[in-house]
């Protein structure tokens, strides 16, 4: 149930006893539904955040790249979470783990250090041609 809570911080909602924003790691259940708010910004602490396989829906705010010591980033299996992926991402040189494969995201890949993401899945999704430097590598095409 805690997680679950955790969960209710993210999408604004009042925060339960004794759970912080300076939390390092949210892993999110399959069940959970809605938007990723651009307030993620808030979570200065996050390392590690995992949306896998669940139902959210629309698209990654810019302020993700605000969380500076965000090292692991999964996003993948998520059929309703796309869009463009946001140019912010290009900043974030801090990622070890990039996984977004087999979601919905579209348009112009950023030009960030694809090559430097030692975990960078992007395959399955339809980005536009030409791909920057280094984003084959992380099994990217275009269309």
């Amino acid at each position: 149930m805690r997680l679950r809570c955790f969960v209710a911080e993210v999408y604004q909602m009042p925060r339960p006893p004794g759970l912080q924003k300076h939390h390092r790691a949210l892993s999110i259940s399959p069940d959970v539904k809605g938007e990723i708010p651009a307030s993620i910004s808030a979570f200065t602490q996050l390392q590690a955040l995992s949306l896998v396989e669940t139902k959210i829906q629309g698209t990654l705010p810019g302020s993700i790249a605000d969380l500076q010591k965000l090292t692991y980033l999964w996003l993948d299996h998520n059929p309703m979470l796309g869009g463009e992926l946001p140019s912010t991402l290009a900043k974030m040189g801090q990622l070890y783990a990039f996984e977004v494969h087999y979601s919905n995201f579209t348009g112009t890949l950023p030009k960030a250090n694809w090559r430097g993401i030692a975990d960078c899945a992007l395959q399955g999704n339809r980005f536009a041609c030409p791909l920057p430097p280094g984003a084959e590598t992380c099994g990217a095409s275009c269309a």
